[in-house]
């Protein structure tokens, strides 16, 4: 890599950086609005690749690897699934990507990127052929059954 481009990768996290860490407490305008990724162009302007409203997140400036396949670069939030599901689902994934846990270092992009396709889509999508619409109508039941069997694979 070039300097050009490694201060590309530079002006392009300083967008990231200046993003909220968390959705929590923001509008759903403001919460939509958080850039997930951007890159800069060759001209030094920044480019908007995905933000936290979108139904495609786009995660490839956040792989070095090159032997990652371009469709585990991209998370697709399923818009069949209740909003509000998918919503929370987001606001969580993206706290976790930007902060980690607590004593523990953010994900690599490729652990967000897993972590959607397989766990939380799977589930979401048991939640929205039982009815159910909001985390909130989610019981300690529909954990356990989750868990010891009821879902899909």
């Amino acid at each position: 890599m070039n300097i050009r481009n490694s201060n590309a990768v530079l002006k392009a996290y300083d967008v990231l950086i200046a993003q909220p860490i968390t959705a929590n407490g923001l509008s759903p305008a403001e919460r939509d609005a958080i850039i997930v990724s951007a890159i800069v162009d060759e001209h030094g302007e920044t480019l908007v690749l995905s933000r936290l409203g979108d139904s495609q997140w786009d995660l490839r400036p956040f792989f070095d690897q090159a032997n990652v396949a371009e469709y585990f670069k991209f998370i697709n939030w399923d818009t069949s699934i209740p909003q509000a599901l998918i919503d929370d689902s987001k606001a969580v994934t993206y706290a976790w990507f930007k902060r980690g846990m607590p004593r523990s270092k953010p994900p690599i992009a490729r652990g967000i990127t897993t972590l959607a396709v397989a766990s939380v889509m799977p589930f979401l999508r048991w939640l929205k052929d039982l009815g159910i619409a909001r985390f909130s109508d989610v019981r300690p039941i529909h954990i356990s059954n989750y868990i010891h069997g009821g879902r899909k694979n």
